[in-house]
């Protein structure tokens, strides 16, 4: 995705000046660095109820565990699971 969207924009900038194409794929990486790690954490946040340490904590073990299907998996496994251990305490304490 994003590394195919950068690849035109380097190649674009590196005819111009090499030292623009690094700039260019610096900028990017900037980009996509914040996006996975501040934005997606947060928009889970709000769509699942869980906290973005624990999605990326979910999305870091996936990726161990499995790979990129562990990934895709782990983030809807975590908010299953945050259920599930809410529902067993509600529980116990009444």
């Amino acid at each position: 995705g994003p590394i195919v969207a950068a690849i035109p924009a380097i190649i674009l900038a590196f005819f111009q000046s090499p030292f623009l194409a690094l700039i260019v794929a610096i900028v990017y990486y900037a980009i996509q660095q914040l996006e996975n790690y501040i934005f997606v954490p947060q928009v889970m946040k709000k769509a699942l109820g869980l906290n973005p340490v624990i999605i990326i904590i979910a999305l870091l073990v996936g990726f161990k565990l499995a790979g990129i299907l562990g990934m895709i998996v782990s983030v809807p496994l975590a908010a299953i699971l945050s259920v599930f251990l809410k529902d067993i305490f509600k529980s116990k304490e009444e």
